[in-house]
């Protein structure tokens, strides 16, 4: 049975903060480069004879929602140093 978006927004949080904790006292230089391993192993899971577009595709979503993150979690983050 497929997974409620919301279950999915769940499992993607779990996730995100678990990553986030391993990461998290680590150069800006060791996080990129663990991240971006595993996006190119996410990209891979996309196979068939359109791989390279649909991999492009796939990427330019990811990235576009990467930027549209960036000031919600730069907030996250600022307010979290301001209650501190």
């Amino acid at each position: 049975m497929p997974m409620s978006d919301a279950d999915q927004a769940e499992l993607a949080l779990d996730r995100r903060n678990k990553i986030h904790a391993l990461l998290a006292d680590l150069p800006p230089e060791v996080q990129g480069a663990a991240l971006a391993d595993l996006l190119a192993i996410w990209l891979v899971g996309f196979q068939g004879p359109n791989a390279a577009d649909v991999r492009a595709t796939h990427l330019a979503v990811h990235l576009a929602q990467v930027i549209a993150l960036v000031p919600v979690n730069e907030e996250r983050l600022y307010a979290r140093r301001r209650s501190n």
